[in-house]
């Protein structure tokens, strides 16, 4: 099983759905430790609520893959929010006035300060929770609790991320209304937008594998089944052939 988890996943499914409640767990800890291919903390989820509504003892396990998911979420918005903002930082003129500077310092103070925030709230509330949840009744109690507690959170985040996009594109108009038109505009090559797209840096060396493994990253968030659309898709995978042919053409 360890030696093939894709063969083994397969092979637990079928038994799960032909009613073996112990293929139910199985299916959710490989969906949850299986290799990179096949892990996949939503899938953990549910399979782990059909063995725990056939057996109790899958309770706590379902409980820790609930939390996984909600920690895995919040990561992937927070490293989302760092990209975005990388993404601007490279637009930004290094001719702009004193003003515009202080305008974007004060902006990226007041990002760190928002992803400390949202970081310490969520130790917090991790904190909190694994200190008071003593019990099996009072976790079933608190888990409704805790799942209004996610909600809540991702319907925050959402919000001040629209919030810091609005800001942001308020800061790029006014430094444009400031600094004067080009002489000679320099328009970012196909191969320079690929490197940020990706968030790699140009100047270092990058290999297959490791291209490999950030667009599997990245499908998560761009995909249309996810939180992206079929837009930042094709310039995803864009971007993928470009660097794809690029690192060929080194050898």
């Amino acid at each position: 099983m360890q030696a093939n988890p894709a063969k083994a996943l397969l092979l637990y499914t079928k038994l799960a759905v032909n009613g073996d409640v112990t293929a139910l767990g199985k299916v959710a800890k490989l969906y949850r430790q299986g290799s990179p291919d096949i892990a996949d903390e939503d899938q953990a989820v549910l399979w782990y609520s059909l063995a725990k509504d056939a057996s109790e003892t899958y309770q706590d396990a379902y409980e820790d893959a609930l939390q996984a998911q909600y920690n895995a979420r919040q990561l992937r918005q927070i490293e989302s929010l760092k990209q975005q903002e990388q993404a601007n930082l490279l637009d930004t003129d290094s001719s702009k006035a004193a003003t515009s500077q202080e305008a974007l310092s004060g902006l990226n103070g007041w990002l760190h300060l928002f992803y400390l925030f949202i970081i310490t709230g969520l130790a917090a509330t991790l904190f909190y929770r694994h200190r008071h949840v003593q019990t099996l009744e009072q976790r079933k109690a608190n888990r409704a609790i805790l799942q209004n507690d996610v909600e809540q959170l991702q319907s925050q985040l959402t919000k001040q991320q629209l919030y810091i996009q609005q800001l942001q594109r308020q800061l790029k108009l006014a430094n444009d209304k400031q600094r004067p038109a080009p002489q000679s505009a320099q328009p970012i090559s196909a191969l320079r937008e690929a490197y940020l797209r990706f968030g790699f840096d140009a100047n270092q060396p990058l290999s297959a594998k490791q291209l490999k493994t950030r667009y599997k990253q990245l499908s998560r968030v761009y995909h249309p089944d996810a939180r992206g659309s079929e837009e930042e898709m094709k310039q995803l995978n864009l971007a993928l052939n470009i660097l794809t042919t690029h690192l060929q053409s080194k050898h």
